[in-house]
């Protein structure tokens, strides 16, 4: 059995309890890892659908706001996992993992910010949308889901933003190396955490 969460304002209130499978709607990328994330969702859960931001866009939209130090920064870090072998091995690692995921309803935007992904969550009516590696997302798309849960690659609130595990590793802060879930708000890896999950070293 299962809670079900609606959003009232900025908080979240308890509306029922009830036996039907939870309708989880997922936001994010195009990497493995998220079609991992995508097939392991739909093995637990009924997933309605997932709103994919590719990484291209991703990229593109950088330079389209005028950010070009972080468009440089991404440009060399895809040059570098390619150079060193990472996305391969990150391919490698997750593709034998990933279910057949033909099936989802998978629809793609340029920007995960846009307002074809608002409609598209109103549409999909998920109790919980899932989201990873995602850009930012604005107040009308938080706003849009009844309740947002964030997997994000590092420990909070000490790590925030991109490459958290990387520089947890960098700085020797080993205890920290870790995910956290936590309930997506407008503040940039800000919400309630739920959960901070740390691999064995």
């Amino acid at each position: 059995r299962f809670i079900v969460i609606r959003r009232t304002s900025n908080n979240y209130t308890l509306v029922n309890d009830c036996s039907k499978r939870l309708r989880i709607l997922v936001l994010c990328s195009d990497d493995p890892q998220h079609h991992y994330l995508i097939s392991e969702l739909a093995a637990r859960f009924d997933l309605v659908g997932a709103i994919i931001e590719p990484g291209k866009d991703q990229h593109k939209r950088l330079w389209q706001k005028a950010k070009y130090i972080d468009w440089l920064y991404r440009y060399w870090h895809i040059k570098r996992q390619k150079l060193t072998g990472r996305s391969r091995y990150r391919y490698d690692y997750f593709s034998p993992l990933i279910r057949n995921i033909s099936h989802i309803n998978k629809i793609y935007v340029d920007w995960i910010g846009s307002q074809e992904t608002v409609e598209a969550i109103r549409d999909f009516k998920p109790d919980i949308t899932v989201v990873c590696g995602t850009m930012y997302l604005p107040k009308k798309v938080i706003h849009a889901a009844d309740f947002m849960i964030n997997v994000h690659g590092g420990y909070l609130p000490d790590y925030r933003g991109n490459h958290c595990i990387f520089f947890a590793y960098y700085k020797a802060d080993y205890a920290k190396i870790a995910a956290t879930l936590h309930v997506v708000s407008s503040e940039l890896d800000g919400g309630e955490i739920i959960e901070i999950v740390k691999p064995p070293i």
